[in-house]
């Protein structure tokens, strides 16, 4: 701290001013930070300590964001004092976590965490740090995606935000700068240049080649160590399809697309093919295997069938369990059966129901043949063909098969569907590649935010059960214990079984009255269903939570409780990748950027105080730039 500047130690009741200082000459503490990081002893570069002055509070407002950037927090204004003619004479800014929510219900981020710095005036009408404490009592976020879910460093720059409402203003909507696209020479030299970029910044993405004998491509399949770290930890069910043909070429290109413990869709890996042939697919799902280390999924869902799939599955990942999508199914049926759609208003309500809401084996055979009678369909040959191959789309016959809550590969189809905002159609290879690297990057800023809500926020009991406090991907799970609630239990007489049924059917005939036993181990380790729920998705059906309820137990059994679903299922496993996070080299160059700015725009503020200032300043920059040319040239590409 500068020995000239003369602290105020007291409140100075009778002192009034500017509410902020008015010093051009004096070296900022951000230039000061800088200079003297090269020296430091400590990881961080700007540090709020005692002592240090600011010109204004909105100054050390940015300092001490840019100090929580570095630690993994966010702050926000708190309490302020004036005296009696208004002047304000202290001033706090607080850690995001600061205070205690007044509603114990509210879903609050706010852990009463005392990390602070209050600030002072000089008699300068500057400002300084008087006080400052560095402990949190909550977890601090980690990487570029996890910081910026603060509100603090979640706010659009002013340029940025200034070029966005020019865009609006001339009517040019950010999809059709994705267009601007002159140049189409080149485009796989300069797809693979793309790759080859991605492979420096981040040593565990996989990128492989597939050509045929005259060395021309037939296909590229490329992981980053992101896609790789999560299909480590949730592999286990993958959904893969290839109807999306974004790029000039009209390649097809397939996701192979998965669930998180969040119930978000986590991309694995992307595909260019050329062809759709047995050959390319087995290529395809090889490639994806060995990239993945070797690691099979237990099961895997696939768009309509086509010729190559079945034949490709089977070779490949002979172990893993094969279904098909129940989306196109039904998408189909309105093209094949559209003359039974256009007589019968009510036939696709109870086709669907069959399809998407029947678990019971027996009941399935019965509606489905109630059905066929019903609408005079009996002999229509595309039913008899998706009665036939039941097992590989109808729910009853997926209920013993763990999917993961996935019984469709709309996952694929929402990722296809998210990738058409990012690049539009009839595009070149490379810039399709680009904008692919922007999903994930958007899928991963989607998974952080639910990770910080997660890690940081009060769960609101919407039901009031204390069993609602130990459940895994909360949101499905409330609707399954909301559901429980029509469902009554009658006690066999095994005190550890229960028969399970509709309420309604008590009371109606027309209300399924299926019944479900469910068993509890003695030891009350696991609760066991007939309906299947629990081993098709690995959580804890109406029924099971029913018999929970009504013999109050306050806690999830640990049988029923999958790792995979729980905040631990990221824990480390062996031949897990050690990856980069996604965006941590674009996070350096931004920060870099950001520092540039704000160092710029106080030189601009001093040289344009006078016209020989002004000189010295663009000269220097003149030197500057024709210095950052000559060192960009000499760089290794």
């Amino acid at each position: 701290m500068d020995n000239t500047v003369k602290l105020l130690t007291e409140r100075k009741c009778a002192v009034d001013g500017p509410d902020h200082r008015i010093s051009p000459s004096t070296v900022s503490p951000f230039e000061n930070a800088i200079a003297k990081s090269r020296d430091r002893s400590s990881p961080e570069i700007f540090i709020p300590a005692i002592g240090t002055t600011f010109n204004s509070c909105q100054e050390a407002y940015g300092f001490y964001n840019l100090y929580s950037w570095e630690h993994g927090f966010g702050v926000r204004h708190s309490k302020t004092r004036k005296n009696q003619f208004g002047y304000r004479n202290m001033h706090e800014i607080v850690c995001q976590c600061e205070g205690r929510s007044l509603t114990k219900s509210s879903a609050s981020c706010r852990s009463g965490c005392h990390a602070m710095i209050r600030l002072l005036r000089t008699d300068d009408h500057g400002w300084y740090i008087s006080m400052f404490h560095s402990e949190h009592n909550h977890p601090l976020s980690v990487g570029c995606c996890g910081k910026m879910q603060w509100n603090s460093h979640n706010e659009i720059d002013p340029l940025a935000l200034d070029f966005i409402k020019k865009l609006g203003e001339n009517n040019i909507s950010l999809g059709k700068l994705y267009n601007i696209i002159k140049s189409m020479k080149d485009d796989i030299g300069k797809t693979m240049e793309i790759l080859n970029a991605m492979k420096q910044n981040d040593n565990e993405t996989e990128i492989m080649v597939d050509v045929d004998s005259d060395n021309r491509m037939k296909a590229i399949l490329w992981c980053k160590g992101k896609n790789r770290e999560d299909y480590s930890y949730f592999g286990d069910v993958v959904t893969f399809d290839t109807t999306y043909r974004t790029n000039m070429y009209n390649m097809p290109f397939g996701l192979y697309v998965g669930v998180n413990e969040h119930f978000q869709s986590t991309i694995f890996g992307g595909v260019l093919m050329c062809e759709e042939t047995a050959a390319a697919f087995e290529w395809a799902f090889e490639s994806f295997i060995k990239i993945m280390g070797g690691k099979h999924p237990i099961t895997i869902l696939t768009g309509q069938p086509m010729q190559g799939h079945e034949s490709s599955y089977k070779k490949t990942m002979p172990d893993t369990k094969h279904r098909w999508c129940r989306w196109h199914v039904l998408r189909d049926a309105k093209e094949k059966l559209g003359n039974v759609y256009s007589k019968h208003s009510c036939f696709k309500s109870e086709f669907h129901g069959i399809i998407n809401e029947e678990v019971c084996v027996l009941n399935f055979e019965k509606r489905w043949e109630e059905l066929l009678v019903k609408y005079d369909v009996v002999d229509n040959s595309y039913l008899q063909l998706l009665y036939k191959k039941r097992r590989m789309r109808a729910r009853p016959y997926f209920m013993g098969v763990f999917c993961a809550g996935m019984t469709s590969t709309q996952r694929s189809e929402s990722a296809n569907h998210v990738l058409k905002h990012f690049i539009t159609r009839s595009s070149p290879m490379h810039l399709f590649v680009r904008q692919y690297n922007n999903l994930l990057k958007s899928r991963r800023a989607e998974e952080a935010r639910e990770e910080h809500s997660t890690s940081l926020r009060c769960r609101v009991l919407k039901h009031g059960m204390p069993i609602e406090t130990d459940a895994a991907v909360y949101k499905i799970f409330t609707q399954e214990l909301f559901m429980s609630a029509s469902f009554v239990a009658k006690e066999l007489e095994n005190s550890s079984s229960f028969e399970v049924r509709s309420a309604g059917s008590l009371l109606d005939v027309s209300v399924d009255s299926t019944t479900h036993k469910v068993d509890r181990l003695t030891d009350g380790s696991m609760v066991k269903c007939s309906c299947g729920w629990f081993e098709h998705s690995g959580l804890i059906c109406r029924h099971a939570l029913k018999v929970l309820v009504r013999c109050d137990v306050q806690k999830i059994p640990p049988g029923n409780i999958m790792r995979r679903w729980t905040t631990r299922a990221r824990e480390a496993k062996n031949n897990t990748p050690s990856v980069t996070e996604e965006g941590e080299t674009s996070e350096k160059n931004s920060y870099r950027h950001n520092l540039l700015c704000m160092a710029m725009y106080d030189l601009s503020q001093d040289a344009s105080l006078s016209e020989e200032g002004f000189e010295l300043v663009m000269t220097a920059i003149s030197t500057a730039r024709k210095n950052l040319s000559d060192l960009n040239r000499d760089r290794p590409a």
